[in-house]
């Protein structure tokens, strides 16, 4: 059946509490929300709230007479009917908060979308952390019970000691309790759904009516083919490679030929979505079938479909081939090198990672191959490598600089001209670039710049290796450097990471770092990997680590240039530091990093009290 792994954080928790579960698709957000109580510790008789803050929406209880406030911009739907598999599809993470009044705010990290998932209950993968007491006013109020414990000369001591013993402390963490319990009572009955309110479950729970009803069609969706445009590509690569792992066997019920069968299985919303994209015009007032047939006709022209083609590096294209001479399914070697035709609508992939290619597709790409196509794909293919690495350095470039960064390969050549009509014929689908006169922008970044130049201020713009080029452009990261490597050999070797985990998170923190993020930023991912830092000791090294990836990294306010570099340029030639002002410079870890407070740390100004003492009252 279908599921999602979730990793569920209490926010704020330090050293962090956390767990991670596999929840069904079928059941719905107040099903879910005694799901996350039981797996966290909690009773369950407080209210809850489930908040997607990017999408400006709250699932609630009683959502209809809520509105009727009209508080802040957030839309409102009703916990008991909305089900959770169209939100935990489509999003990365959202919040969970138990009890608004002591506010205990958990981060959902969604890891992961099971299309196979075997067991009919849910269950805890691992866990970190104890459960803290729950009614003692939210985790800085746990905190302070913890710190009046933790000094029995303190005249409260004895009193709340006694308190925390009524409330169950130490509320030890017993996973296999947690899953038996998951197991004998949370168990799926298949059915067309549950609306009932988290109240009604906890009544029927109490009566000895156990089990949580949840919709049938979830059970039986293992080999859907996957929705292009409306399913997030989760963590890359990532989510494709989890599925080639959990399903090793073609559904042959499915049965899939043409465009228009892998498109028959997409909403309407998706076809609209798709075909405004491309430019198809004429679409108001179609229904499905027409919109397929429209979408259909003006994808396999082959001059529109040799606008894509043209994009693909030879990785790509060399999978793309190997996969028409298989009849109709194949199991590519690399899903990733694939994804880009799957983002343009001419594959079909199934949710056990095998992919479809009609043969009409293929019969098209027959009409356009050969030696000319080939020659033009390594340019085109070449260039769109050049805008992706532009775009990571730099954000926004000057044309000339762009056409020297082309140059760097000695075996393209192109005009001036013919790189601009290029960039401009790029599918929407594969570029995110834009052309204005002489300027190359990311689209993000067009017309608002959101404040880049002025802190790129004069800095020069670095020229990548042909092999960065190809890494950054291809890939999406930069090559391996030293550093990088350093960084997470230490992961493996002192915070017990495994080496696809250690990979994994270097990538991610320095893409991050790349793009110039805060220092907490980096935290919570080694905090979302589960890597605990539990000494002073440990804590100095990953500071040095981090500082020294840190500073040899490629910067987008840099123009490419590490902190490293930017400080030889500036020993090399002093007066290109007297110019530039805004060179950044090597700093320490304590100069950059912008990490939160806690309560019971030292306060920042020096005062020698805790912060929740001193400046915390006066923000």
């Amino acid at each position: 059946m279908k599921a999602f792994q979730l990793k569920i954080a209490i926010k704020n928790s330090k050293p962090p509490i956390w767990r991670r579960v596999v929840v069904p698709a079928g059941i719905t957000f107040s099903q879910l929300s005694i799901i996350l109580n039981k797996v966290m510790g909690w009773c369950g008789y407080h209210m809850f709230e489930f908040e997607f803050y990017h999408l400006e929406l709250r699932i609630i209880e009683g959502a209809e007479d809520f509105m009727d406030y009209g508080y802040g911009p957030f839309d409102y739907l009703e916990a008991s009917d909305t089900y959770v598999r169209e939100y935990l599809e489509e999003n990365e993470w959202f919040t969970y908060t138990y009890d608004l009044g002591d506010d205990w705010q958990h981060r959902v990290t969604i890891e992961k979308i099971i299309s196979n998932y075997e067991c009919d209950y849910p269950q805890v993968l691992k866990s970190k952390g104890d459960c803290p007491i729950e009614d003692c006013g939210g985790i800085y109020g746990y905190y302070d019970c913890l710190d009046v414990i933790s000094d029995k000369s303190n005249p409260e001591y004895e009193e709340r000691l006694a308190w925390m013993k009524t409330q169950g402390y130490p509320c030890e963490y017993d996973i296999e309790s947690v899953n038996t319990a998951l197991k004998e009572e949370f168990f799926y009955k298949w059915g067309k759904g549950d609306k009932r309110q988290q109240g009604d479950i906890y009544e029927d729970f109490f009566a000895g009516q156990y089990g949580l009803n949840a919709t049938k069609r979830d059970k039986n969706e293992n080999a859907q083919i996957i929705k292009s445009g409306k399913h997030r590509m989760e963590d890359s690569f990532q989510m494709m490679a989890d599925l080639l792992k959990q399903c090793n066997t073609w559904q042959p019920n499915i049965f899939v030929d043409s465009l228009k069968d892998i498109f028959s299985d997409y909403t309407k919303e998706d076809i609209v979505e798709m075909a405004k994209e491309k430019g198809i015009r004429g679409i108001s007032g179609c229904n499905k079938d027409k919109l397929i047939d429209k979408l259909v006709n003006f994808m396999l022209q082959p001059e529109v479909m040799e606008k894509y083609f043209l994009c693909l590096c030879d990785s790509e294209l060399e999978e793309f081939e190997n996969g028409a001479k298989a009849d109709g399914v194949f199991e590519p070697e690399n899903t990733g090198a694939l994804l880009n035709l799957y983002a343009a609508g001419y594959i079909g992939m199934l949710t056990d990672g095998k992919v479809m290619i009609p043969k009409e597709v293929v019969d098209v790409y027959d009409v356009f191959k050969g030696k000319e196509f080939d020659e033009n794909r390594k340019k085109v293919s070449f260039l769109l490598c050049c805008l992706r690495t532009s775009g990571i350095l730099y954000g926004i470039m000057p044309f000339d600089i762009f056409m020297k960064i082309i140059n760097v390969n000695s075996d393209i050549h192109m005009s001036e001209e013919d790189v601009r009509e290029a960039i401009n014929n790029m599918p929407p689908e594969f570029s995110d670039y834009i052309l204005v006169k002489d300027k190359i922008y990311h689209k993000e970044l067009y017309p608002n710049d959101r404040g880049l130049l002025q802190a790129q201020g004069d800095k020069e713009y670095y020229i990548p290796s042909k092999d960065e080029i190809i890494d950054l452009g291809i890939l999406g990261y930069l090559p391996n450097s030293k550093e990088l490597k350093r960084f997470e050999n230490y992961l493996v070797r002192r915070l017990d990471a495994t080496m696809d985990e250690a990979d994994f998170a270097g990538r991610i923190i320095q893409t991050k770092i790349c793009g110039d993020c805060e220092m907490q930023e980096i935290i919570e991912v080694l905090d979302d990997f589960g890597f605990m830092v539990e000494s002073e000791v440990l804590l100095n090294q990953l500071v040095r680590h981090i500082n020294e990836l840190w500073n040899d990294t490629r910067m987008l306010l840099n123009r490419g240039f590490t902190p490293n570099e930017m400080a030889q340029l500036e020993r090399t030639n002093p007066l290109l530091g007297l110019n530039q002002a805004s060179i950044t410079k090597v700093v320490s870890f304590e100069n950059i990093r912008k990490n939160k407070i806690y309560p019971n740390d030292p306060c920042p100004c020096g005062s020698g009290k805790k912060y929740k003492n001193c400046c915390k009252n006066k923000e």
